[in-house]
Parts: structure tokens; sequence; C-alpha cells
């Protein structure tokens, strides 16, 4: 019992695909929203040479966005 509630049906069941991209672009999003929040938070005490890794870091992260993208629109999920 979950919750007071009887159980019904199968416990497993099969995971629908097409919010394999929602899944994805939010784990990406939420990444790169704690690490820009951190390096920006101490983004005037850092040297102008700290701003590569970000740079890199997110070119890495709209990378995967992209590629999310990019599967939605060819799997017709969207």
């Amino acid at each position: 019992m979950e919750c007071g509630q009887v159980p019904s049906g199968e416990g497993r069941t099969h995971f629908m695909m097409q919010y394999y991209a929602y899944i994805l672009m939010f784990v990406v999003f939420d990444v790169v929203a704690i690490f820009l929040y951190a390096w920006g938070s101490s983004l005037l005490g850092l040297p102008k040479a700290a701003s590569l890794p970000i740079i890199g870091f997110l070119a890495i992260m709209f990378g995967a966005m992209a590629f999310a993208i990019y599967q939605s629109g060819r799997r017709n999920i969207w």
C-alpha cells in the first residue's frame, strides 16, 4: 500500500520516449544553472582567464541541448 491506496495494475510500466527530450533538457538547464550561479556570484573576484573554462563548459552544455532538440525533431516528439 502506498499512501493508503490499494495498488492496482502492474508495478512496471513502459517509459514513454516522447518525454526523453524534456528530461534531457531539464537536466542540462539544471546543471548549467548550478554552475553559472557559482561562477557568477564570484565573477568580480576572478581573473579574466577564469572565463575560458566556463565558456568551454557552456559550449558542452549547449551542445547537449542542441542534441536534445535535434533528437526531438527527428523523432517527431514535439
